[in-house]
């Protein structure tokens, strides 16, 4: 290639260059106005009953109070420009919850790259009787975690803490998450133990907020304190 054929293959496209450069300067000016809309505006796009939450700041960083936590967001512009979604760094933090990850808003809500602990309170919040008056801290991390209007699609896992549940000792657990027909399943096993064995307790939780949770003999004792003479189950209605 001669010294000259940069500069020739430029001449000959400057047309074209010129008109993708104009394309990429509006698109960044629109994203520019459109980042300092107010934060209520995304409130259409969150499948969340709109009296759970509050939004405040701009699209480009604010805040989403939920549930006692603070879901707090940075916009990324480049990732934005490029998937034409809404795409923010995030991080939420609560009394007994700090997580942070990616997300992206565009026909419900997807979260990626999510890690951080949260506290037993916060997992069990779901239900009182379900491991009531136990306190752990879990490790949590997901590659996935998309929310949509009717369905729910999860790919992760949590480790616990050894920890106590009244008088009796718990220890260490692991749980992997995953997603069947629409809803998020959870399995719980002792964290060492092999996953080729049952499962101390299957939780199935569906987009709504409703959830089955299946547990053993065994996985009835850990949690709950209560041995059972067989398989049993919590339902949590919503």
């Amino acid at each position: 290639m001669s010294a000259d054929q940069p500069a020739s293959w430029v001449s000959r496209h400057r047309g074209r260059l010129g008109l993708a450069g104009a394309a990429l300067g509006a698109a960044a000016f629109v994203l520019g106005l459109a980042a300092q809309a107010p934060a209520s505006l995304l409130a259409e796009h969150l499948p969340i009953d709109s009296g759970t939450y509050r939004l405040s700041g701009v699209v480009h960083n604010g805040e989403l109070l939920v549930d006692g936590g603070e879901m707090s967001w940075r916009m990324r512009p480049l990732a934005t420009l490029a998937s034409a979604r809404v795409d923010a760094a995030w991080r939420f933090d609560a009394p007994d919850a700090q997580v942070s990850g990616r997300g992206s808003i565009a026909n419900g809500i997807r979260l990626t790259d999510v890690s951080g602990r949260v506290g037993s309170d916060f997992l069990m919040r779901l239900s009182p009787e379900f491991a009531a008056g136990c306190a752990f801290s879990a490790d949590v991390s997901a590659s996935r975690l998309v929310i949509t209007d009717d369905s729910l699609d999860v790919d992760g896992e949590l480790r616990t803490t050894p920890g106590g549940c009244a008088e009796r000792t718990l220890p260490s657990l692991l749980g992997i998450a995953h997603s069947e027909n629409g809803e998020a399943v959870v399995r719980l096993w002792q964290d060492g133990s092999e996953r080729t064995a049952p499962p101390l307790a299957t939780a199935r939780i569906a987009r709504n907020g409703a959830a089955r949770i299946d547990l053993t003999a065994d996985g009835a004792e850990l949690l709950t304190g209560r041995r059972p003479t067989g398989p049993s189950s919590i339902e949590i209605l919503r």
